[in-house]
């Protein structure tokens, strides 16, 4: 190492050695507070009730972490804060080294300081979960779920060095302006491994955060045409600004032009023979109306008596309560526990797959389910599971290799392609886990008496499936619904076999379903979701899943001109809008869609152009570029507001000097 290196690596450590002390302080105290949060949940709950909440409910109990920010905007402070004291910044950049080796050094070293301090942050939460025997299976999305914070404080530290290095205040004011959507989008808490599939795009786009740094920096070596290295961090940096200004703005034009909505409940009267509606107006919540599918507007009463088997309770104190329902005897004891009501969407299965799994005693000792003293997992290959205790963290081998047996006894051909089950002890009855095997072969797997019960329901599934649902109920008229590419099925608890539910242009990547069965009939209505275009589709099957009505409810005609107005306007503002959300997905994603209008967006493009010619000023005009005008056709109004805003930035920089 010559001379110069060594020379600015010990004024790195003079800056860093007051201060750096910190971040072990704050590493010790999340580290800390995460193990508390562990203790007294453990202490409260016990080893297996531990294990279930963070399974099952996944508290934030990590918390704590967050302070991998500060660490990033710490480090950033001790570095920079010292070099844009009074005139040092422009000291430093006179000396013989080169300026771009000089910036690059100091990041390195703040980079490789953040490294230790995530890497050791990460290793000893996963060493507290360890201690209370979190397998591989737990610890993996926890760490997922940390991933983005560590982000976020290398991000925080580049912001900070930036924010340091900017001698006006134009210049200060992007670099908090770029690190502001970052916080946004990425300090979000929520269910463990949201942000899984966007990891990638986030890392990508930290990285990009270096070229603020050698933005605000490099100003101070020349006029900008002098230094090309200057015009790839300036692009970049406005690219990336001009993405994160325009995602945020877009969350709060929605916050605020999303227009109120009439939430209609749809329900099959088999009174009345077809769908009643009951919704209010926003306005006036009091105001709960009623009506059927061909606008005969109903009394509370009369909406009511539509609906017996719901509103049992309501008709036998008025003395209304039918002798008969279509023809068959109906009492009020067979129709106060003679229905059932079940949602499904696609968030469910778009969603981080299930950590462990819980297998209940299907043949309890007393009258009610109870828990079990362990947990299961398949085998990342699918070729087995494993039961799991939470007492030890060991896996029980002759258990888990009897289940396993089971199941090729009954025929099932490994691997295990989808499971699905219900671990809810409040039920009446547990019907274990359903599974399919690699020839898409059905089987039931239960638990009775502490050993298992496998036995093949001579179904076959051929479809890709999505999602198994299991949904046990007192009606015993369903077992659950299998959710394929093309179609939802019902798993019939008579005998396992397998009903289509007759939906059309059914859509497995967006959709909701909420079905309605009673003793006579079941119902359904589809809608897909992110769509306000969208109609719900109401369907009344008979017990033998044939059709016996179907109706359509448009949406309101005025929240749909609303919200077509509204997306013509962000159309004419976004052309170009980074969302976190895609409709049926539950993860966290990070994309860049077109906008809704194609001309309202190619005005608002165009608008913006125009709008910068008309800026004041030759010499502003003429410093743009043709990246600049590139940027300002894609993303519109929010480019050419970042670019006016650095370019006066320039333009009083380069006067100043």
């Amino acid at each position: 190492m010559n001379n110069q290196w060594q020379s600015l690596l010990n004024k790195e450590w003079i800056k860093l050695r007051r201060g750096i002390w910190l971040l072990p302080l704050l590493l010790i105290y999340a580290a800390t507070d995460t193990l508390l949060n562990l203790h007294a949940l453990h202490r409260h709950y016990g080893p297996f009730g531990l294990w279930e909440t963070v399974i099952f409910k996944q508290p934030q109990f990590f918390s704590t972490y967050m302070l991998l920010v500060a660490c990033g905007v710490i480090t950033g402070f001790l570095q920079a804060r010292p070099e844009s004291s009074g005139k040092r910044l422009r000291l430093l950049f006179h000396t013989p080294t080169d300026p771009s080796r000089i910036i690059t050094l100091l990041l390195m070293t703040g980079t490789a300081i953040l490294l230790c301090v995530n890497i050791t942050g990460l290793t000893l939460l996963g060493g507290i979960l360890s201690l209370f025997h979190f397998p591989w299976n737990v610890t993996y999305p926890v760490l997922l779920t940390v991933l983005p914070w560590c982000m976020l404080g290398f991000i925080a530290y580049l912001a900070t060095v930036s924010f340091f290095l900017s001698s006006d205040l134009p210049m200060k004011l992007l670099s908090l302006l770029t690190f502001f959507p970052a916080w946004m989008i990425l300090a979000t808490k929520g269910a463990y491994g949201l942000s899984a599939p966007s990891l990638w795009t986030y890392a990508l786009a930290t990285i990009c955060y270096i070229s603020l740094v050698y933005y605000t920096s490099l100003r101070f070596t020349g006029e900008p045409s002098k230094n090309p290295f200057y015009s790839i961090a300036r692009i970049i940096s406005i690219t990336l600004a001009t993405c994160g200004l325009s995602a945020i703005l877009l969350i709060l034009y929605w916050r605020v032009a999303t227009p109120a909505k009439i939430h209609k409940t749809m329900l099959y009267s088999p009174i009345y023979k077809q769908f009643m509606f009951s919704h209010s107006d926003p306005d006036k919540v009091d105001e709960q109306c009623y009506m059927l599918e061909n606008g005969t507007s109903l009394t509370r009463k009369a909406y009511r008596s539509g609906q017996p088997f719901l509103y049992v309770r309501d008709l036998e104190k008025w003395g209304t309560f039918p002798e008969s329902i279509d023809g068959i005897p109906i009492t009020p004891q067979q129709a106060r526990h003679g229905w059932q009501f079940t949602r499904l969407s696609s968030r469910e299965f778009n969603a981080p797959p299930a950590m462990l799994y819980m297998m209940l005693e299907s043949n309890p000792q007393g009258a009610r389910l109870q828990k079990p003293s362990d947990f299961f997992r398949v085998i990342r290959n699918g070729n087995a599971i494993e039961f799991i205790s939470p007492y030890t963290g060991v896996i029980n081998r002759p258990k888990s290799i009897a289940f396993t047996e089971a199941l090729q006894t009954a025929g099932f051909i490994f691997p295990i392609t989808s499971m699905g089950g219900n671990p809810d002890i409040r039920k009446e009855y547990d019907a274990g886990y359903f599974l399919t095997d690699a020839n898409g072969a059905l089987f039931q797997l239960q638990m009775t008496d502490n050993k298992p019960s496998c036995r093949a329901t001579g179904q076959r599934i051929t479809e890709q499936i999505e999602d198994i649902v299991i949904k046990e109920h007192p009606l015993k008229k369903f077992f659950g619904f299998i959710i394929t590419k093309k179609a939802v099925y019902a798993i019939m608890q008579e005998d396992c076999s397998l009903k289509s539910l007759p939906v059309d242009d059914f859509n497995a990547e967006a959709f909701t379903l909420t079905l309605w069965s009673d003793l006579l009939h079941s119902s359904f209505i589809t809608r897909t979701p992110g769509r306000e275009t969208s109609s719900a589709r109401g369907i009344a099957i008979s017990s033998n899943f044939k059709v016996i009505h179907a109706f359509t409810s448009e949406p309101d005609p005025n929240y749909l001109h609303s919200m077509s107005l509204h997306r013509t306007i962000a159309s004419f503002l976004f052309p170009v809008q980074i969302t976190q959300s895609i409709p049926g997905s539950s993860y966290r994603h990070l994309i860049v869609t077109h906008a809704d209008n194609p001309q309202e967006a190619l005005a608002g493009s165009v608008f913006a152009l125009l709008l910068v010619f008309l800026i004041p000023g030759k010499s502003m005009r003429r410093s743009l570029r043709g990246l600049d005008y590139g940027l300002i056709a894609i993303f519109g109004l929010t480019a050419a507001l970042i670019i006016f805003l650095t370019k006066c930035c320039d333009n009083f920089f380069w006067k100043r000097t």
